[in-house]
């Protein structure tokens, strides 16, 4: 199993830049609980770097021949079955990737106050279908991929508001997560791709106003009921499927910030509640209900969208092929891609404000009916409807 680890370990190491403390030093016998330690390279502290014969519950000690136990090498915990409980001790800045992955019988993971943890490692905890509970230490900045994926006991994990990155895959696939407790003031800017994928017992999010990205698959079948932003909220990016099949979704407040809803966001939603017009489905808020045109209606032979509408989504008008005209409000800043992707009859986009329109980093010129047609169609060799465009 660890050889099987350490080629994944090495794809993580390649695709992920972590501050690691340096021990390589000579391992020496393990203590009384099975744990051994080795000294980091600069001589300041130990790191725990093997944990094959520790057993039942383990405290993992704060200082070793007088100095600081500072960190918990990759894998070293990996595969124990006969792990149950862990103490790791304030002076631990750093849990690698894959330290206690698969520790099925692993019920508590217990941190001491004043805890200086900065960082957890990919994959760390990993299919520890044991742990019930968790609360992240106040110091940690970033919960890597994967780092509590297949958690498939965990209910509620409890987030400190310094962190400001959950990773892509890190509670995915927790069946029985239920509550996900953001402090207050939060720095949570990024929640990953697929990072609380098929949580099926996950019925509520409240997101705090400093996330900018949800992505790709983030909440995934999900079984949300609501998703809540605030007035303040700075959400620019949704990413594709961020909340594809969330069937009992019924409300979504889209913020003002948003910049970008990626394809098929609301995908199989089908309880979600949208504001129809001319055959298009809506998103948005109090302030205005029509800020996100999300879906048109393939049967639609024409459509007038919205005058204070912001945001086509991606995919929002594909195979719509009976339309053969449409004009675009000059409220529109953003329009995603492949929005128009297989409208086989669309010959004539006017743009009521063609100036200063972007196809990636692409400056266009809108003011041609036709081009535009084609450009953002299938039709032209350029391929722009390959990118979000964006107008400035």
């Amino acid at each position: 199993m660890k050889k099987h680890l350490l080629w994944l370990l090495c794809i993580v190491l390649l695709t992920t830049i972590v501050a690691l403390v340096a021990c390589d030093g000579d391992d020496v016998e393990p203590d009384t609980q099975g744990v051994v330690y080795t000294l980091s390279d600069d001589g300041q502290g130990y790191c725990v770097s093997d944990g094959d014969e520790a057993s039942g519950d383990i405290e993992i000690l704060s200082n070793y021949k007088g100095l600081p136990v500072v960190g918990i090498n990759d894998v070293v915990f990996s595969d124990n079955s006969a792990l149950t409980s862990v103490t790791i001790p304030s002076s631990v800045t750093l849990i690698g990737a894959f330290a206690f992955n698969e520790c099925n019988n692993l019920k508590t993971v217990k941190f001491e106050n004043g805890s200086k943890l900065k960082s957890i490692g990919a994959y760390a905890f990993s299919k520890c279908s044991n742990l019930t509970t968790i609360t992240i230490p106040s110091e940690v900045t970033s919960i890597g991929n994967g780092s509590f994926d297949n958690c498939s006991s965990l209910t509620t994990i409890n987030v400190p508001n310094s962190v400001t990155d959950i990773g892509n895959d890190s509670f995915y696939n927790c069946k029985n997560l239920q509550t996900v407790v953001l402090e207050r003031n939060s720095k949570l800017q990024n929640i990953g791709n697929s990072a609380f994928n098929h949580c099926d017992s996950l019925t509520n999010f409240k997101f705090p106003s400093s996330v900018t990205k949800i992505g790709e698959m983030a909440f995934g079948s999900c079984n949300l009921q609501t998703a809540t932003f605030g007035k303040d909220s700075k959400l620019e990016s949704l990413g594709l499927g961020a909340f594809w099949y969330c069937k009992n979704l019924t409300s979504v407040t889209i913020p003002n910030n948003i910049k970008s809803i990626g394809k098929n966001a609301f995908y199989g939603c089908d309880s979600l509640k949208y504001t129809k017009s001319d055959g298009a489905s809506y998103l948005g808020n109090e302030e205005n209900n029509y800020l996100a045109l999300v879906r048109q209606s393939t049967f639609s032979s024409s459509c007038t969208i919205a005058n204070t509408t912001k945001i086509i989504c991606s995919g929002a008008f594909s195979d719509c092929t009976r339309i053969t005209s449409i004009t675009i409000p000059s409220s529109v800043t953003s329009i995603g891609k492949w929005a128009f992707s297989g409208c086989t009859g669309l010959n004539s986009v006017v743009f009521e404000n063609p100036n200063g329109w972007k196809a990636g980093d692409t400056n266009l010129t809108c003011t041609n009916p036709s081009t535009n047609a084609k450009n953002l169609g299938d039709l032209f060799y350029y391929n722009y409807s390959d990118y979000d465009w964006t107008r400035s």
